[in-house]
């Protein structure tokens, strides 16, 4: 497989393309028996140059939820050519990516607009947009802009972004 970025030292301007599986787009294929990977991994409109600064897949089913995730390189791409434009279909080299395997069966963090891909920052996706310490103390999550840090006594500690509320249940 190519080579793709560590998950330990993200390069800061990689990014993680999120491929929206519908009917029309690869849905249909799979349920005719194409191997989901296969359709998966590839045939998707973008820029070669952006393809080129892609580490991580995500697919998203038809209802907006993350079906699978992937560690991804840049495999190869096919020109194509209608009267009106050129565009590059790309594939992708896939892996496993253990650090987004909490995304899966969730809704996707990025929404679809008008194509079928969209893209994020894979540090955003990895660390979201809060403040990092370096302290060995706490344990953080971050969803969807909420931080939640967990410290060694099992207290926390909740950061909602600007608008957003918290309830706290206790059981």
């Amino acid at each position: 497989m190519p080579r793709q970025a560590s998950t330990d030292n993200e390069a800061p301007n990689t990014e993680t393309i999120f491929v929206f599986i519908s009917a029309d787009n690869g849905a249909a294929r799979i349920e005719a028996g194409e191997p989901e990977l296969d359709v998966i991994r590839g045939g998707w409109v973008c820029s070669l140059e952006r393809a080129q600064n892609v580490d991580h897949l995500i697919a998203v089913d038809a209802d907006g939820d993350v079906m699978s995730v992937h560690r991804a390189a840049f495999d190869f791409s096919e020109a194509k050519t209608t009267p009106n434009k050129t565009y590059n279909l790309v594939w992708f080299a896939l892996g496993d990516a253990p650090e987004l395997d909490f995304m899966v069966g969730n809704p996707s963090p990025v929404r679809q607009r008008r194509n079928p891909v969209a893209y994020a920052s894979t540090e955003w996706l990895l660390h979201g947009d809060a403040t990092h310490e370096d302290t060995d103390d706490a344990t953080r999550a971050v969803v969807q802009g909420y931080v939640l840090d967990v410290d060694d006594n099992g207290d926390a500690y909740v950061t909602a972004p600007d608008g957003g509320s918290v309830t706290v249940l206790c059981r």
